[in-house]
């Protein structure tokens, strides 16, 4: 089991104003008040500034059955997407990351007062997510190809076809509320919000993913995510 807490602020990239506008919602960025660009930027440069990103990974041999992948002695995940996903392969990495509790207690006391402040701060916080999770795939995509082996996109749990309770079984692997301070609801979600569960597989026999995410694992069209993962 291994955890990532040196992400370089040179990793985690400037993020484009343009791109939290228009995830916040503006479909003409040209049409947004100077004010509201100078709050975006304002709040992408804090947000860079107190977030703490950490990864708690695992990697470990798996079986694959027609109904479910069992991993360690007691273990099973079950999930159509996910069983689809990983066919063929020798291994899952099963992680979760976090940005840390100093950028959700922010995010809180932004919503005594400034709300639309607080609005704009959430989207790039959710942003900041995903990018971790970029950056984090591309770092163990290299390590798995430099020993021979291929890798899948991650998948989280509450994706298409991939139920949600899976992140209990993940917390039960990786144990993150004693390395990372996590944890999960009785509704399976996990504390605090910016924080996300995937699983990846690896193999030598596989097809190598393009790419860290795979949009069409979830439903959602609207998506503000949709489309930004390289």
């Amino acid at each position: 089991m291994s955890v990532i807490r040196d992400f370089s602020p040179d990793l985690i990239k400037d993020i484009p104003v343009g791109v939290i506008l228009r995830m916040s919602g503006y479909q003409d960025i040209a049409k947004a008040d100077q004010p509201v660009i100078n709050t975006t930027a304002e709040l992408i440069k804090l947000a860079r500034e107190i977030v703490r990103p950490a990864v708690l990974y695992q990697k470990t041999p798996c079986q694959v059955e027609p109904d479910r992948i069992i991993i360690l002695p007691d273990q099973e995940f079950t999930g159509k997407k996910l069983l689809q996903r990983v066919q063929g392969c020798d291994g899952l990495v099963v992680a979760v990351l976090t940005l840390g509790r100093q950028i959700e207690d922010k995010s809180r006391q932004m919503l005594s007062g400034e709300v639309f402040a607080a609005y704009l701060f959430d989207v790039i916080s959710s942003y900041l997510v995903e990018m971790i999770a970029e950056i984090f795939w591309q770092q163990l995509k290299n390590e798995l190809n430099s020993q021979g082996l291929k890798v899948t996109s991650f998948i989280s749990p509450g994706s298409k076809d991939f139920p949600l309770t899976a992140q209990k079984t993940i917390f039960e692997i990786l144990r993150p509320e004693n390395k990372l301070g996590l944890h999960l609801s009785d509704t399976y979600l996990i504390e605090p919000t910016k924080s996300l569960t995937a699983i990846m597989g690896y193999g030598k026999r596989i097809e190598e993913a393009a790419k860290s995410h795979n949009c069409a694992d979830c439903e959602l069209s609207g998506c503000m995510f949709r489309g930004i993962h390289r």
